[in-house]
């Protein structure tokens, strides 16, 4: 797998998004490193899951079938993305909001699990989750329930 990264210049405080900050902030894990559980890890910028599963979907660079995803911090819940790329992808969301996962499946039922890094979270200990997981490490992604606090590296 390859690792995408934002740069400084990326990265937007505000949870909106402008068409220049669109790409996801993504950092996977180099194919055939089996260290770890994840896959890697992905920091979204808003809470718009339409603007940013499809900047996922658009990073991740396989043909996604399915992704699945706590609901727990987003506006709201939809059971389909369209990327730009064309099909639907079909989202499934769940209420166990202790998880910070979200897990891909490609159209070939290829597996990508991604720690979800929540917004909030400060860009010093994103970063470094982003990092972590790119490196093979599992970041801790335990947190109690209801916590939205950022996963501990």
């Amino acid at each position: 797998m390859t690792s995408v990264r934002a740069t400084k210049s990326d990265q937007s405080d505000a949870p909106s998004v402008s068409a220049r900050d669109r790409s996801a902030r993504l950092s996977l894990k180099p194919k055939g490193c089996s260290r770890g559980a994840l896959d890697g890890a992905w920091w979204p910028r808003s809470t718009d899951p339409a603007i940013e599963l499809t900047a996922l979907i658009e990073a991740v660079g396989v043909p996604v079938r399915r992704i699945a995803l706590n609901m727990a911090g987003w506006d709201n819940t939809p059971r389909r993305i369209l990327p730009g790329s064309g099909g639907k992808i079909a989202v499934d969301w769940f209420r166990i909001s202790s998880v910070h996962l979200v897990r891909i499946v490609g159209t070939d039922d290829q597996r990508i699990d991604l720690l979800l890094i929540p917004l909030d979270t400060e860009e010093i200990t994103a970063e470094r989750a982003l990092t972590t997981a790119a490196e093979g490490h599992d970041p801790d992604i335990t947190a109690a329930v209801g916590n939205h606090s950022a996963p501990r590296v």
